[in-house]
Formats: structure tokens, C-alpha cells, sequence
């Protein structure tokens, strides 16, 4: 009797444990998309291109920002 009821009571809440864990993880790996962002301490299209990164609208660009940073 006691097993049937852990049971009955266990089973719902791992579904739902179970369940938050992984729409939290799905969450974690899709915001963890790379974001591109400006540098501002680089002024200059040669020392942008020299760091490997974009040089676009007067402003140095990387593409490998994330935003969990």
C-alpha cells in the first residue's frame, strides 16, 4: 500500500521535475547562440582585419560574442 502511494505520488512529480529540466536546457542551448557585438576599443579597419574580425560601418565587429558572457 505504502509503495503504491509513493508511487502515485512519485510519478507525476518526476514527470514534471524531468520535464522543467529539460525545457531549461533547450533554453540554455538556444540563447547560447553567438551574438556579434562591436569593439570599441578598436578604431580601425587594419587592427580590426588584424584580430580577425569584421570591419563594418565605421566599427569592428565580432561575430563569436556570446551573450551568456
Amino acid at each position: 500500500m505504502f509503495l503504491l502511494g509513493a508511487l502515485i505520488i512519485l510519478g507525476p512529480s518526476s514527470f514534471v521535475t524531468i520535464s522543467y529540466v529539460l525545457s531549461s536546457v533547450s533554453t540554455i542551448v538556444s540563447s547560447s547562440t553567438d551574438h556579434p557585438t562591436s569593439i570599441p576599443w578598436i578604431n580601425n579597419k587594419s587592427d580590426c582585419k588584424h584580430t580577425g574580425r569584421t570591419w563594418r560601418d565605421d566599427k569592428c565587429w565580432d561575430y563569436e560574442h556570446n551573450s551568456m558572457f
